[in-house]
């Protein structure tokens, strides 16, 4: 009995297939979209990151005059969330920034030690997909160990990958960044 609603930039289109417009809340064009527009000129792009990066020393707020209504219960799926007036559920996926910091510039480093670790302390509760994650939470944010929850990550809905006409054969679906940890080397190498 849940009325569920989206947040979501003005030029994300994805949401859709899960809810309805009425249903999402458009906010206006946030940095990250204004790096994607700037990646025409990745010198300029890399560096305007890296500044915003470093100077950002508090997550994003969101108030009620922004969205028009409150919420009782905010759950972020993405690591970077906005601060809204509700109780709030936040998902950090890993902490590689942390297990690996070789692979992260500095700038990344102390944006995700500065924003996530408070958007971390701010939850009302902190979900993670696995006990691996659960234990960096613990080593890394001791502070908040009382408050994350395992909750695993079910599988994609594949669905709409059975509806399609294209083959797959010769393909290697891989859903992750480009890090050097990622080992991408080792998949096509296996492949």
């Amino acid at each position: 009995e849940l009325d569920v609603f989206a947040l979501s930039t003005r030029d994300s289109t994805w949401v859709n297939q899960i809810l309805p417009e009425e249903k999402i809340f458009r906010i206006a064009v946030d940095a990250r979209s204004i790096y994607q527009k700037l990646k025409l000129s990745p010198t300029v792009a890399e560096i305007a990151r890296k500044m915003f990066y470093l100077l950002q020393f508090r997550p994003p707020r969101l108030s009620r005059s922004q969205l028009g209504r409150d919420f009782d219960i905010f759950h972020s799926a993405i690591q970077d969330a906005p601060i809204l007036s509700a109780k709030t559920v936040y998902h950090p996926h890993d902490f590689q920034h942390l297990v690996l910091p070789e692979n992260f510039d500095l700038a990344t480093r102390v944006h995700r030690n500065r924003i996530w670790r408070q958007l971390a302390k701010r939850a009302d509760a902190v979900v993670v997909g696995s006990q691996a994650i659960k234990d960096e939470v613990r080593k890394f944010w001791p502070e908040i160990s009382d408050k994350v929850r395992v909750i695993p990550v079910p599988p994609p809905n594949l669905e709409t990958v059975a509806d399609t006409e294209s083959s797959f054969s010769n393909s290697i679906l891989y859903v992750a960044g480009l890090y050097p940890h990622k080992n991408q080397d080792t998949l096509i190498r296996a492949y």
